[in-house]
C-alpha cells in the first residue's frame, strides 16, 4: 500500500489471434493509413494490475476497434476501496474518472495532463493546486448526469531528465 492505499493500474494493450475467418470477423484487425489490413486479427485487451505484484486483478477484452475507454468503464467495478489507480494520459476523462472516485469509497486515480489540458487555477500553490475543469459538451451529451464542471487535484512534478 502507499499511504494506506492499494495500488493499481488500467492499461490497455493489442493481441493477436489466429488468423481464422471466426476471429477476423469477431475481432477486426488493424487498417493502416495505406489501408492495408493487418496479417493477423487482434483485439484489444485492457488489465486492472496490482501494481505491487503485478497480478491482474480484472481483465476485460474484445473487438480491436473499440477505444480503450470504452472497455476501461468494465473494468471500474473491480477497482477496490481505499485505493490509487494509475492511468496513461489517453484516459483522461471526465466521466470515467469521475464514475471511478464516486462509485466507492476512498478511490482515487493519478494521471499525467495532457500537454493540450486546459483549466482553470483554484489555489496558488505553484506545486500542489486544485484545478477546474470544464466537461465537453460531447461528454455531457454522452452522459447527461456529468456536471459542467469538475474538479481535480494538480501536482508538478520535474522528471529525472528535468522536464
Amino acid at each position: 500500500t502507499w499511504r494506506g492505499l492499494a495500488r493499481y493500474a488500467i492499461d490497455g494493450s493489442t493481441l493477436r489471434t489466429s488468423d481464422t475467418p471466426e476471429n477476423r470477423q469477431h475481432f477486426g484487425a488493424q487498417v493502416y493509413a495505406s489501408g492495408v489490413v493487418a496479417s493477423y486479427p487482434q483485439l484489444r485487451l485492457l488489465t486492472l494490475t496490482a501494481l505491487a505484484t503485478h497480478l491482474v486483478r480484472e481483465a476485460v477484452f474484445g473487438e480491436y476497434g473499440k477505444s480503450e475507454m470504452r472497455y476501461a468503464r468494465d473494468l471500474l467495478q473491480a477497482v477496490p476501496d481505499h485505493s490509487l489507480t494509475v492511468f496513461d494520459k489517453g484516459f483522461l476523462s471526465a466521466d470515467l474518472l469521475l464514475q471511478l472516485q464516486q462509485a466507492g469509497t476512498e478511490r482515487h486515480w493519478l494521471i499525467p495532463a495532457k500537454a493540450n489540458s486546459k483549466w482553470e487555477r483554484l489555489d496558488p500553490h505553484p506545486t500542489d493546486y486544485r484545478v477546474r475543469m470544464k466537461v465537453s459538451p460531447q461528454a455531457r451529451e454522452h452522459n447527461p448526469t456529468l456536471p459542467a464542471y469538475w474538479e481535480a487535484r494538480a501536482i508538478v512534478t520535474i522528471s529525472r531528465h528535468g522536464r
